[in-house]
């Protein structure tokens, strides 16, 4: 159920970052449907082609990246009458989709949410880590920084750089 409550605010979101104040005053997030979606993203499409709105800063390759996510949401919302219907990766690439669609309209990509699912050191249960993409680069670079500093001191036992 969290991954619903997830995907649906990461909908609304979307919706939010491309509609006019007085829609986004009416929606409650729990209520997006898939239909909603649907209807939004084919709305979103009709101005991403003709280049107007949010979408008439962007280049002709950045428009064409983001109609192919939006058939990639439109494909797997396609026969799905519900989120439960879903599988967990499958909401997860949608709530990912999304979350793209809305940084390329809003110009906003570190602030936009990428989830994936992780198993711990010594478990196999599996869980889904949400985090926006720059706290992802920042935490992929932290770890690099940190392997490459123990191998740099693993090198020389009399100087270890980084200390």
């Amino acid at each position: 159920m969290k991954h619903v409550s997830t995907f649906r605010l990461a909908a609304l979101a979307a919706l939010l970052g491309m509609t006019s104040l007085a829609v986004m005053a009416a929606v409650d997030p729990q209520e997006l449907t898939i239909r909603e979606i649907v209807a939004q993203q084919t709305q979103l499409r009709q101005q991403v082609v003709a280049g107007t709105g949010a979408f008439k800063d962007l280049s002709t390759g950045e428009r064409k990246v983001l109609v192919e996510r939006q058939d990639r949401v439109l494909r797997q919302l396609d026969s799905t009458q519900a989120f439960e219907q879903l599988a967990p990766h499958e909401r997860t690439e949608i709530f990912n989709d999304l979350e793209w669609i809305k940084a390329a309209v809003t110009k906003a990509e570190d602030d936009r949410k990428v989830c994936e699912y992780t198993r711990s050191v010594g478990s196999n249960r599996v869980r889904s880590v949400c985090m926006t993409a720059k706290e992802q680069r920042e935490h992929r670079d932290h770890a690099r920084s940190t392997l490459n500093r123990g191998q740099m001191c693993n090198a020389s036992s009399k100087v270890c750089l980084g200390d």
